[in-house]
């Protein structure tokens, strides 16, 4: 079976949607299902692993391609909150499991099932002083082990709030790593963070500024999820589309939430969804598209559908096989260098102008890591 990543440089995958709404449309108990650990939605891998199985169904029967593990919360940090942190582990490497043998069922030559083991940002943030970055790396480390035992493809550090949450997450994640025997060529290493209405992360950090704060390490994606809908993430999406080198991630909730007789509804409809998934595809390159709270199984069909049909709100053109990401053109520091790229093509990109230097002669550091940019001494900018 090709691997995830491998995947996602040929054609656009789909994740699936909400657990958490999933759950929500069951009738479970406090004290029963959930075993005394109210909203403990990671507990129910342990106390009612068919409820979370059904959940997993019925988004691969939607069309996901990819489906996450139980485990948003399911770290020591957070479960101690429940006096059972000690289980954090061990529910991961269930989850885990639990997750493969269903998408194992789905699975085929043609249309492989991916398993993305969810590591959320827990309760407790390093930046406001409510945990320690060692605390916090151990907790991260021993349950991403338990993820990696249990046969993920791919370790999604989601819902980022705090850059510091997110590089200590990732260094748990290679740990973890070394400390199964694997790289992150072997268990990829993504990354999802949450930007508010404000056009920030939760503690101020821009989009450009998470980029580069994320650029150097080993991670094969960036993305956005949560927060908002679709129309809200436009904009940082199209920064992100313009400033980062690797496949690009999204899975909006389905609207911003109205309080209807107490309760929270999303209002955004299945087609509405698909349609502006569909319209990131197109427009910013994005590979892995997806649902987050309020999305059910609904919303990833629709979502599956518009991109097997290429179906664009605007133009109904389609993607002709390989996400047509986004041409676009950067210039080099030294200001006298511009590039162009573009992926659908496949062109290998190159000054329009000529130049004394290029950027990485002058300061050493790759303009394009991944795509062949030269100026034009000729001298390749990254590999």
């Amino acid at each position: 079976m090709a691997g995830l990543i491998d995947q996602l440089g040929s054609r656009v995958l789909v994740l699936d949607g909400g657990m958490g709404t999933g759950v929500q449309s069951f009738d479970l108990s406090v004290e029963e299902d959930f075993a005394n650990c109210e909203n403990c939605t990671d507990v129910l891998t342990r106390t009612r692993p068919d409820v979370i199985g059904s959940i997993h169904r019925g988004f691969l029967e939607a069309g996901a391609d990819a489906i996450e593990t139980n485990t948003f919360g399911a770290v020591r940090h957070v479960l101690d909150d429940f006096g059972i942190g000690a289980e954090a582990v061990d529910l991961c490497r269930a989850s885990a499991t639990l997750a493969r043998s269903v998408a194992d069922e789905f699975s085929t030559a043609d249309k492989p099932r991916y398993v993305i083991g969810s590591m959320g940002p827990g309760t407790k943030l390093v930046s406001l002083g409510q945990i320690g970055w060692d605390e916090m790396l151990a907790s991260y480390r021993a349950s991403m082990r338990g993820l990696i035992a249990g046969g993920v493809d791919a370790i999604l550090i989601e819902t980022c709030q705090d850059l510091l949450q997110v590089k200590c997450a990732i260094r748990a994640a290679l740990a973890a790593l070394e400390d199964e025997a694997r790289s992150p060529q072997d268990v990829p290493i993504m990354v999802s963070i949450t930007i508010e209405q404000t056009g920030t992360m939760l503690l101020g950090t821009s989009v450009e500024a998470a980029v580069e704060a994320l650029r150097g390490f080993p991670i094969a994606s960036l993305g956005l999820n949560c927060a908002t809908g679709p129309d809200a993430m436009e904009t940082s999406i199209r920064t992100l589309s313009h400033r980062w080198d690797r496949p690009i991630t999204c899975f909006p909730n389905a609207g911003l939430p109205v309080l209807q007789e107490g309760r929270a509804v999303y209002p955004l409809t299945p087609g509405a969804l698909g349609e502006a998934m569909a319209g990131f595809v197109r427009q910013f390159g994005v590979s892995l598209v997806g649902g987050c709270c309020g999305t059910t199984p609904a919303h990833i069909a629709a979502v599956a559908r518009a991109v097997e049909r290429g179906y664009h709100p605007e133009s109904g053109g389609p993607f002709r096989g390989r996400p047509p990401r986004r041409a676009f053109s950067a210039r080099c520091r030294t200001g006298r260098t511009r590039v162009s790229s573009s992926w659908a093509s496949g062109a290998t990109p190159r000054a329009r102008a000529g130049s004394a230097a290029c950027w990485r002669r002058r300061t050493g550091t790759r303009l394009y890591r991944w795509r062949g940019a030269r100026c034009a001494t000729a001298r390749t900018c990254s590999t």
